[in-house]
């Protein structure tokens, strides 16, 4: 079923599940124009119909009036061309009538058929829903592959640079497995191979070319914490700067207490 430069054709079951739907089809919209058409002609002829008939009434009360024998032979002849024309209008319309009526039948018969029709084609479309599921599942495990080594780039990329844009990536992606809904192909830091579950930050540190990205880039990381960790001089300065202290003398307690910014002076008795 499947080609290198073609894939996902059609197989020859759905090829005729389809042909055989839509000749069915066309079949049916055949019978449903010539349906309107025959109203139509049924209209017409009906009209005609009545004309005709409407003459031959006319004439043939016009020569049942009429005492003249003269005047009788001529109408005598019309009336029977009347008759012969509305016998012709009526022999059309009953054609026309019969065409209608057999066109019904088979307009309900065909309306039949397509409940057929219609379970032989879900049966050959579920066949082939079947069949390019399986092909495109066979084509994502092969692409799998490369796409797990472009992951590992990408996660080396993230766990360096600490990129927000890549943290959010790695923790919303996933890849539906079509053959299971409850174990995608990649799922955040998951990915499945062969059957086996590979942890992506696991995979990166083994991975020679993730490790060698993770190593060039590992420049950005260390300059950012060393950058993190740098105290202004300023600073520095005054942590050295030793603290002054004053003593005053307590008459309770003989040990010295300290108490920074008193002078001994202030604390003697006047």
């Amino acid at each position: 079923m499947k080609t290198a430069s073609k894939p996902y054709r059609l197989t020859e079951e759905m090829q005729q599940a389809i042909a055989t739907a839509d000749g069915h089809l066309s079949k049916i919209l055949e019978i449903d124009n010539a349906i309107e058409r025959n109203k139509t002609e049924l209209s017409a002829a009906q009209t005609a119909h009545a004309a005709a008939v409407a003459e031959q009434t006319e004439i043939e009360t016009a020569l049942a009036r009429t005492t003249d024998a003269k005047r009788a032979a001529v109408l005598e002849k019309e009336a029977d061309a009347a008759r012969d024309a509305a016998e012709q209008k009526q022999r059309v319309l009953e054609r026309i009538v019969r065409i209608g009526k057999a066109l019904d039948v088979q307009a309900n018969e065909a309306d039949g058929e397509v409940q057929t029709i219609r379970a032989a084609f879900s049966v050959a479309q579920g066949k082939f829903n079947t069949a390019m599921a399986q092909e495109f599942f066979e084509e994502l495990q092969v692409a799998i592959k490369p796409l797990l080594e472009t992951l590992l780039r990408g996660r080396a990329i993230r766990d360096t640079i600490h990129s927000q844009t890549l943290i959010d990536f790695f923790f919303e992606i996933v890849v539906p497995d079509p053959t299971s809904s409850r174990s995608p192909f990649v799922k955040g830091n998951i990915v499945k191979l062969n059957g086996n579950s590979v942890k992506l930050m696991e995979a990166c540190q083994a991975d020679e070319e993730a490790s060698e990205i993770f190593g060039h880039l590992s420049t950005i990381l260390d300059i950012k914490n060393r950058l993190g960790r740098h105290e202004p001089r300023a600073l520095k300065l005054r942590d050295r700067t030793p603290k002054s202290h004053s003593y005053t003398i307590s008459f309770n307690n003989p040990k010295p207490t300290a108490e920074v910014g008193t002078s001994l002076a202030s604390k003697l008795p006047s």
